[in-house]
């Protein structure tokens, strides 16, 4: 029985080392690709859900207004009216939060633009706010909020029911 040894050489470990530490670092990769894509897409995901409820509820509040004398604020930035249960909302950007009567309604806000139009469609750049009626027929809500995959606008188009138009 001569010869025959059992056990590896110092050179068959170190390889069989290196070959799972190539095989570890590949392996590391493709997770970390995983997880990035994962981030990008639920970032964007939580971006547009939040935006989604902003602009509807924002939407369905300004569809209530009471009349055409209930609109006080009508600006680029700000917009603020009446409801037809006589409670006043206010639509406006403090830093990065969109708010809705001082509370925050979306967080991470870009940007917030109101276009009023009147009966013809035509942009009013001053419209007639209180205490004479007003001259907007529909508003346009534009809304920008940042994420982490960058940045997700919207926009829609409002008809309040007691305006007319």
């Amino acid at each position: 029985m001569g010869g025959y040894r059992k056990g590896v050489t110092l050179i068959e470990l170190v390889a069989a080392v290196v070959i799972t530490g190539i095989l570890a670092a590949l392996g590391g990769m493709i997770v970390r690709q995983v997880v990035d894509s994962w981030n990008t897409v639920s970032s964007r995901s939580e971006a547009a859900a939040q935006m989604n409820i902003a602009l509807g509820r924002m939407s369905r509040q300004i569809r209530s207004i009471k009349g055409p004398a209930s609109v006080f604020i009508a600006t680029a930035n700000s917009f603020k009216f009446q409801r037809n249960d006589d409670l006043n909302i206010t639509y406006n950007v403090s830093g990065s939060d969109l708010l809705e009567n001082g509370v925050v309604l979306s967080g991470n806000v870009h940007r917030l633009n109101f276009t009023y139009y009147n009966a013809t469609g035509a942009v009013l750049p001053a419209p007639d706010v209180y205490p004479g009626d007003t001259n907007i027929r529909r508003i346009g809500i534009a809304l920008e909020i940042l994420s982490r995959a960058g940045n997700k606008a919207r926009s829609v188009t409002v008809r309040p029911r007691n305006l007319g138009g």
